[in-house]
């Protein structure tokens, strides 16, 4: 076998932890761990985005956009204090997520009402289509129930196909504007609609409360932007066959002809792509918008640049900006820039914000621009009218700015460290940082996940719950105390992330010694693809063991290069076993206490096991008192597309136990149609074998499947006659056991998920010794129930 070794260095990111808690009633939830009995938190790598911003009368802050939880997203409406600190009075410490439609939203836009109410709109998509989408929040985050009922409101269908908000404005009677596009089969269309306070559509406005108009063509129209002027008239700003286009609105929806002959004005600013991301009103009347231009380059370039344009209140451009009306230019030393949001000082100075570029690899900045009201770059901003800023991982990009009345500028948008965090810049009149505001005049939240899950879960002698999973590229560990809360005395705020900057890491298995100390097992997947088996042990404050192979992690790969750890084992001489795969065969690797492979365990501290003829797992092993192992997982045969249910039992020298089923290997099919796993493993006190995972079963589906051994690896047929249980759950996709427990009074646990459509629930059933379901457990024995986000701490 070719085995090679070798560490790696750190680095800090974050995930979700969701686990299961204890019961303090059978099958119902422990409400004194965490309020609810479940802890969800949000430790830094979810795709959040800020995409607008809009500062309090009180100085507070309110960002809004998208986080997403799972493969969804939600609308996320963060409130910061003026230091930059989340604000607890909001929400959850700071944090409203909001589930608007029935799979995935997205917040683009917010308002303030002038009674401390938050307006936010976005989309809302059911998988096929989406909607214009709105929520207004009370001032502590609740939702206000006297905005279309329950705080949240979904548009019916503008056209025949995808329609999107993309900024919202109020009107001093309190009506909201929201102004997005419409699509159908004809093209993209401007699309503005109004609501009464209610949440109702007025009905004085366009037709039924909506107009959309082809703002000069039927192709990609698309507001971005709105403004209302003081008689009463809606702008509306984005880009129409590549060119930024306006639109003027009479307060009825219908266009107004005083606004360029027709109510449409269309300016070509690049050669190729110009989008309009933003529109201002300074006080004379005259309409500033700014976004990006886009110039080809032969042969193949294409930058894109800063572009703001004047137009003066007939529609017509204003030849005392910059000569032409128009201003188009990148930053020095950068290769492209572009404005997505703009605010008007009091002085006329006009401020932007953006990102830009230094190269087409190198990622891109927060850029923020300010303007004299000719045109020209304020040189008294930053020396040149332009302050670019790091915000934060590879890349970061701001999609909104607000105006403090001490001058203060406040940018909000988003950092991509390995998945997008909302991050918020705040700078001096100068163009300098504010270095009392976050740390060093940065915030970065992290409102929810994409790529994180916990795999495993232990309890420690005193109580305290250690988590273990990743967070997109690293291994990621949290301790609570018994309440739920996150330990403090552990890594950094109850929170431990280790990564290969190389690859993907990803624990699947946790194990706790009797010294305190941690030891996670899962896999490490470096730029070649290839996988590794992947061990950590940690000290009880969280920090990496360097006693363990000189940095406190050890990475083996097995056999051909794709193997994975699955489980993990404590044997009671301190001796670390941990077992997956390699490409096709079982595969198991001990270790020394310190570390290196124990050559008493085949001669070179790994085995590696055929099952069948092809693509074998071990998902989780359990020791035996006399020091025997035994692994469960599953057989495949790639020639029938099909797997059964597999155990191997292995003495300590690591051959293996031929007292078990003659050979030490036994393949159970739970089913006939041949798709089963064992996904977990317990050894009752008699040397019984339970193992828990799932089968397939035609006209039925995916079902718990049970199976017990005899000590000599025989079916035990006083379990439930055949030594095989199998569970199923009224849902249209099926059951999938993942783990078993026992209980001291001999009853088992198993628990898994029950899929729904595109979700999936948390599943428990208990059983009795004799694995009849045990009725007095939730529901005839099974307890469903499914974790929606709780809280969400940064």
């Amino acid at each position: 076998m070719n085995i090679t070794a070798f560490k790696f260095t750190l680095s800090l990111f974050g995930l979700f932890f969701t686990f299961i808690p204890a019961f303090s009633a059978p099958g119902d939830l422990d409400t004194t761990f965490g309020g609810t009995g479940i802890r969800r938190v949000g430790l830094g790598s979810g795709t959040n985005s800020a995409r607008s911003v809009a500062r309090q009368p009180d100085g507070k802050i309110v960002a809004v956009g998208g986080a997403s939880i799972g493969e969804y997203s939600q609308f996320a409406v963060v409130r910061y204090n003026t230091d930059g600190t989340l604000d607890p009075t909001f929400g959850t410490r700071g944090i409203v997520l909001t589930s608007v439609g029935s799979l995935t939203s997205g917040a683009q836009a917010v308002a303030l009402q002038p009674d401390g109410k938050i307006v936010v709109a976005g989309y809302a998509s059911n998988g096929i289509s989406s909607s214009f989408a709105l929520a207004r929040y009370n001032p502590d985050g609740s939702l206000d129930t006297s905005f279309s009922d329950d705080g949240k409101l979904i548009t019916p269908s503008l056209r025949a196909g995808d329609a999107r908000v993309m900024d919202v404005a109020l009107q001093p009677d309190g009506k909201i504007v929201a102004v997005g596009f419409a699509t159908d089969f004809t093209g993209d269309g401007f699309a503005v609609a109004r609501f009464n306070p209610d949440g109702a559509f007025d009905s004085g406005f366009g037709s039924g409360g909506v107009a959309v108009t082809f703002a000069g063509t039927n192709t990609n129209a698309k507001a971005n932007a709105v403004a209302i002027q003081p008689d009463g008239k809606i702008i509306a700003a984005g880009e129409s066959a590549n060119h930024f286009a306006v639109v003027r609105y009479n307060p009825n929806g219908s266009l107004d002809t005083g606004f360029s002959g027709d109510g449409i004005v269309n300016t070509s600013v690049g050669s190729n792509s110009d989008r309009a991301y933003d529109v201002a009103l300074q006080t004379d009347g005259k309409i500033v918008v700014a976004g990006t231009a886009v110039t080809f380059s032969p042969p193949t370039s294409f930058p894109s640049y800063f572009a703001v344009v004047r137009y003066n209140p007939d529609g017509e451009l204003d030849s005392t900006f910059d000569g032409d009306g128009i201003v188009s230019h990148i930053a020095a030393g950068t290769t492209s820039g572009g404005h997505y949001s703009l605010a008007i000082q009091p002085d006329g100075k006009i401020v932007t914000a953006g990102s830009a570029s230094y190269s087409a690899t190198s990622g891109s900045v927060f850029a923020v621009v300010r303007y004299n009201p000719n045109g020209s770059l304020d040189s008294t901003f930053d020396g040149d009218g332009i302050a670019l800023t790091p915000a934060g991982g590879s890349s970061s990009a701001a999609f909104a700015v607000a105006l403090q009345p001490d001058g203060k500028i406040v940018a909000a948008g988003s950092n991509f460290a390995e998945s997008p965090d909302a991050a918020l810049v705040r700078y001096k009149t100068d163009g300098s940082l504010d270095e009392q505001f976050g740390t060093g005049g940065i915030v970065s939240t992290d409102s929810g996940d994409a790529q994180s899950a916990a795999h495993a879960v232990a309890i420690q002698p005193d109580g305290k719950i250690v988590a273990a999973g990743y967070n997109r590229t690293s291994f990621a560990l949290a301790r609570f105390n018994v309440d739920g809360t996150l330990d403090a005395t552990f890594g950094t705020g109850g929170i431990v992330k280790t990564s290969n900057a190389l690859g993907v890491n990803i624990i699947h298995a946790i194990a706790l010694q009797p010294d305190g100390k941690i030891v996670v097992a899962g896999r490490s997947t470096q730029l070649t693809m290839y996988h590794g088996f992947a061990v950590a042990r940690y000290n009880p404050n969280g920090s990496l063991d360097t006693s363990f192979d000189g940095d406190g992690i050890v990475i083996t790969y097995v056999g051909m290069f794709e193997s994975v750890a699955k489980a993990v084992a404590i044997q009671a001489d301190g001796k670390i076993v941990v077992a997956g795969r390699d490409r096709l065969d079982f595969a198991l690797i001990r270790y020394n206490s310190d570390g290196s492979f124990d050559t008493t365990f085949d001669g070179d501290g790994i085995v590696t096991t055929d099952m069948g003829n092809a693509g074998d797992t071990i998902n989780d092993i359990a020791l035996q008192p006399d020091g025997k192992i035994v692994a469960a997982g599953f057989m495949a045969e790639y020639d029938t597309n099909s797997r059964d249910s597999a155990v191997a039992r292995y003495n300590p020298d690591g051959s293996l136990d031929t007292s078990f089923s003659g050979d030490g290997k036994v393949v159970t099919p739970i089913w006939t149609s041949g798709n089963d796993d064992a996904n977990g493993v317990v050894i009752q006190p008699d040397g019984k074998i339970i193992t828990a995972g799932q089968a397939f079963i035609s006209n039925t589906g995916w079902v718990f499947g049970l199976v017990r051994y005899n000590s000599d690896g025989s079916l035990d047929n006083t379990f439930d006659s055949d030594g095989i249980v199998r569970t199923a759950f009224s849902s249209p996709h099926g059951a999938f056991a993942r783990d078993v427990a026992l209980q001291p009074d001999g009853k088992i646990v198993a628990a898994g998920n029950n899929n729904l459509y595109e979700l999936a629930d948390f599943a428990l059933v208990r059983y009795n010794p004799n694995g009849s379901l045990d009725n007095t457990f939730g529901s005839f024995g099974k307890s469903v129930f499914n974790i929606v986000v709780e809280d969400n701490a940064h």
